[in-house]
């Protein structure tokens, strides 16, 4: 392994506790699941919060002045790093950060649990936990290469309810109709006004933006494990006019349709140069007995 975990447990700090000034030959986290309090760290005080991250490397020096009041708990991890690499890599994390990230949570809280569990493989498993979060980290923190190919998040779209809900499942399962916002009003059996006001509200886009939204989300999907043509592709999810299709699609994913498709048979072919070469995998040649089909209309 990489790096190797010491200890991890979950400490509380009331009023009147407090951690006198130290530093430590080893790597050491502490990750404040609740509360806040002021700290000490490399000779600064700083103030820190829930989800903070305070990421301690040997011989930083860092204190907890005595608690005021309120509560500061947190989970404390201590390691080692033995590969120069991580080491190196490591260096350009911030001494604090702040990680609103449920993936690197719940990985530091299940570590935490399978670290005192005294089943057979569990203190391993720990270990693998906490490298995966280490690794974790610096994904988060120091990857600057972004993919064009995640589409947005819509706000509060799994927690909808009432009208809201409403709409986004008729939009979800009729989206590639022909639409229309009066055409909607009369089957809800309100004002569009209204309509519109409590979506928007519910989901900081327009009822017409999440149409669109679904379609281009129905329309990468195709485009990636499907050989239908652009055109075609755009028709079926419910665009009138592929190139207005092909210039939404490509503000939404940030490249257009075709550049989607070249990069997914770019992905396969990549992973079958590099791991089709093995003894059970063969090709037998067919006899093409169909009339050869016309090129795919790509954009």
């Amino acid at each position: 392994m990489k790096a190797k975990l010491l200890h991890i447990f979950m400490m509380d700090f009331s009023r009147g506790w407090g951690v006198r000034e130290h530093s430590h030959a080893f790597y050491q986290i502490w990750y404040i699941l609740a509360g806040q309090a002021e700290y000490l760290l490399d000779g600064k005080r700083v103030t820190i919060h829930a989800n903070d991250m305070v990421f301690m490397p040997p011989g930083i020096s860092h204190e907890l002045p005595v608690m005021q009041d309120g509560l500061l708990r947190y989970v404390d991890i201590k390691f080692r790093i033995d590969d120069e690499q991580l080491q190196k890599e490591c260096t350009k994390l911030p001494l604090i950060m702040q990680l609103d990230n449920k993936e690197i949570h719940d990985a530091i809280i299940k570590c935490r649990e399978c670290w005192y569990e005294s089943d057979q493989y569990s203190f391993e498993i720990s270990k693998l936990l906490f490298e995966q979060v280490l690794l974790l980290i610096l994904k988060e923190r120091l990857d600057t290469k972004k993919t064009p190919l995640w589409l947005p998040t819509i706000k509060g779209a799994e927690d909808l309810s009432g009208v809201a809900a409403e709409i986004a499942d008729y939009i979800d399962i009729h989206y590639a109709e022909e639409f229309s916002l009066e055409k909607m009003a009369g089957i809800f059996r309100y004002n569009k006004a209204y309509l519109c006001k409590r979506f928007k509200e519910a989901t900081g886009m327009t009822i017409v933006n999440y149409l669109n939204y679904v379609r281009i989300v129905r329309a990468y999907d195709l485009i990636c494990y499907t050989s239908d043509s652009i055109s075609n592709i755009s028709l079926t999810v419910g665009f009138s006019s592929v190139h207005y299709f092909t210039r939404l699609f490509k503000k939404i994913c940030g490249v257009p349709p075709g550049g989607i498709r070249d990069m997914q048979k770019d992905s396969v072919l990549r992973d079958t140069r590099l791991h089709g070469n093995f003894s059970y995998r063969y090709y037998e040649p067919q006899q093409d007995t169909k009339a050869p089909e016309k090129d795919a209309d790509i954009e």
